[in-house]
C-alpha cells in the first residue's frame, strides 16, 4: 500500500480493506457537459486523491444521484435534489462536486445511502445567501 493513502487507511471508516476497494472500483462521473464541467473536474480530483479509479460519460446528468453495484459506481453530477443554490455559481459547483466523490466513496465503503450522506451533509452546511 503506498505511504500516499496512509492518513486515509488510518481511519477506522477506511483501514486496509476499504482503501483496496477504493483502489478496485470504478467510478463513472455523469454530466461533464456546459455548466456541470466544473463540478465533475472536482469529483474526478477528490476521487484521484482517495485512489479511486474515474471516468467521464458526458451524457446529460439530472440531479446528483448515485448507482452502485459490484465493482462500479456511477455518479451523476447535477444539482443536489431538492436544493436551492446557496452559493455563488463558482463555489456551488465545487461544493457539488465535492458531495459527488464524498457520495462515491461512502458508496464504496459502505458507509450509508444517498439519503443518510444528504442529510448528515446539509444539517452541517451553512447557507449563504
Amino acid at each position: 500500500m503506498s505511504r500516499k493513502y496512509a492518513r486515509q487507511v488510518r481511519l477506522s471508516e477506511v483501514g486496509l480493506e476499504g482503501q483496496a476497494r477504493i483502489a478496485s472500483t470504478q467510478v463513472v462521473l455523469y454530466g461533464s457537459v456546459g455548466s456541470n464541467a466544473l463540478v465533475v473536474d472536482v469529483a474526478a480530483r477528490y476521487l484521484a486523491g482517495a485512489g479511486a479509479q474515474w471516468a467521464i460519460d458526458s451524457s446529460p446528468s439530472g440531479d446528483t444521484t448515485l448507482e452502485s453495484d459490484m465493482g462500479a459506481v456511477r455518479v451523476s453530477c447535477g444539482p443536489l435534489s431538492g436544493q436551492p443554490p446557496s452559493f455563488s455559481r463558482g463555489v456551488d459547483e465545487v461544493a457539488r462536486g465535492s458531495f459527488a466523490a464524498l457520495l462515491a466513496l461512502r458508496a464504496i465503503l459502505a458507509l450509508g445511502t444517498t439519503e443518510e450522506t444528504l442529510r448528515s451533509t446539509s444539517a452541517h452546511t451553512p447557507s449563504h445567501r
